[in-house]
């Protein structure tokens, strides 16, 4: 077995490396976008506290919002997304989801978080990972 040290893989392009196995096969892709914002945080724009290939979050209602991608983050629709969020205590909250609500796009993700009620709710943390292409 090898071992490659590196402090800096950079891409030839703006889709990231491309890690493969043995065989050539790619082995899985990279997180493509993320981002941790503050969904109690006033105003339209919600506050990002970090993130990657997002410019902004939207919100559109009480425990609903639009991330919207950096332009060229992914190269089609064919994503899966997951989300967890948090109280501002830090403590993880029980029965609460994130689910798609709307656009499922190359720029713009619309998603919902609920409690085991179906009720919308904004939570302090929010945090969203996208993979695919």
């Amino acid at each position: 077995m090898s071992i490659l040290s590196v402090n800096t893989i950079k891409s030839l392009n703006t889709n990231g490396p491309v890690f493969q196995n043995s065989s050539g096969v790619e082995k899985g892709t990279l997180c493509k976008a993320w981002v941790n914002f503050n969904a109690q945080s006033s105003g339209t724009d919600k506050t990002i506290r970090a993130s990657f290939n997002v410019d902004s979050v939207t919100d559109i209602a009480t425990g609903r919002f639009a991330i919207n991608f950096t332009s060229g983050a992914l190269a089609d629709a064919n994503y899966t997304f997951s989300g967890n969020v948090a109280n501002n205590n830090g403590t993880m909250v029980t029965h609460t989801g994130v689910q798609g609500d709307g656009d499922y796009s190359t720029s713009i993700l619309d998603i919902r978080v609920i409690t085991s009620g179906n009720n919308e709710v904004d939570r302090f943390i929010t945090c969203i990972q996208v993979h695919g292409n």
